[in-house]
């Protein structure tokens, strides 16, 4: 069983990054759509993810010899450590501040994001493929050790 996400030609270098640390992955172009078909299994979740907020016309099928059947998809309600907050003031932007980027979904469509940490609302406009690189290091607490 294979799985296909299509996305608009216009969007296909975003959705290549997207999708370029998954294994298995055939491309090809036909009439104006990008078809990324995972040969085995289906995609990450987080790549799914990823590709519906940045990509509205987004599809995904289940593709098993020639039947295709859509499958619906749909956003967890709230996104965590899944992109980056735009604010360059919040919390979570700041380098040294061990917090995760945790944004809510408010509304599907149009889409309607919320930082969970500075409350700035976060529009679909605003979104690009930048965002979507969180390379935040969050360090693992230390046990401090006393002498008894």
């Amino acid at each position: 069983m294979k799985f296909q996400l299509v996305v608009n030609e216009e969007h296909a270098s975003d959705a290549y990054g997207i999708f370029q640390n998954e294994t298995d992955i055939s491309i090809q172009r036909r009439k104006g759509r990008v078809y990324f078909t995972f040969e085995k299994g289906s995609p990450s979740k987080e790549a799914v993810s990823k590709s519906i907020i940045l990509f509205p016309e987004l599809e995904m099928a289940q593709v098993s010899g020639n039947s295709r059947k859509k499958v619906p998809l749909t956003l967890p309600e709230s996104l965590v450590g899944l992109m980056n907050c735009p604010n360059p003031l919040c919390v979570t932007s700041q380098p040294k501040e061990p917090a995760v980027p945790e944004l809510r979904v408010l509304r599907v469509s149009p889409l309607l994001l919320r930082c969970e940490y500075c409350g700035r609302y976060v529009p679909r406009e605003s979104l690009s493929p930048s965002l979507m690189e969180v390379t935040k290091f969050i360090p693992q607490s230390k046990k401090i050790q006393t002498k008894v």
